[in-house]
């Protein structure tokens, strides 16, 4: 276990000693404001910071957020520019459910600073279904790192999906689903895409194509 003492921050911080490569020379900062669905502040949020590469994700740093809602939190950088990181929220009233703001990486970072704005939790009775259906085909070899960036979201409901097929989101919104569509022949690459999804007010399926 190693401290790490940031006077410039004015706190503490703990890591343990992770499994990707880090760039010790260098931290990226981030900030914000969790609350809820009315816009209160959610005093003694967990806040985590996760960096993942296929089969390893490490807990780079963990904070709580204050009496108002807000958090700082500063971890190291990942050596890889490409290496995706993911913030989650976790409320200590358990009625709210976590969330996890996933598709960054320290481009994302600004001078190593990223201000997140605000980051709504919601109760599961706030939340309303999004359904995937897949094309046969896209069960072989043909989609890779599929991930939902949308508000509320909570993903995949399934234990270990091989695609996953049902998020709970927050409604009214445009959410964003992720993916990489793998090569068919020798050759081709690997592309990376998205697609907007629109959630209503009530439940929603969406129907992917390839």
């Amino acid at each position: 276990m190693k401290v790490l003492v940031l006077a410039y921050l004015g706190i503490f911080l703990t890591t343990c000693d992770p499994n990707i490569e880090l760039d010790g020379s260098s931290r990226l900062v981030s900030e914000g404001t969790v609350t809820n669905a009315a816009g209160t502040p959610l005093a003694h949020t967990k806040i985590s910071v996760t960096a993942s590469i296929p089969g390893i994700t490490d807990t780079l740093q963990s904070v709580k957020t204050d009496a108002n809602g807000h958090f700082k939190i500063a971890f190291l950088s990942p050596s890889s520019a490409t290496t995706p990181l993911s913030i989650r929220a976790e409320a200590a009233d358990l009625q709210y459910l976590p969330t996890h703001l996933n598709g960054l990486d320290k481009t994302d970072f600004t001078g190593y600073y990223r201000d997140m704005g605000t980051i709504r939790l919601f109760r599961q009775d706030e939340l309303v279904t999004l359904s995937i259906n897949y094309p046969e085909e896209a069960y072989y070899d043909r989609l890779d790192r599929v991930y939902l960036i949308a508000e509320g979201a909570i993903a995949p409901m399934e234990d270990y999906p091989e695609l996953p097929t049902a998020f709970k989101v927050a409604p009214n919104q445009q959410a964003v689903l992720h993916y990489t569509r793998l090569a068919t022949v020798p050759g081709e690459r690997d592309q990376e895409e998205e697609v907007v999804i629109t959630i209503g007010p009530t439940d929603t399926v969406f129907t992917f194509t390839l």
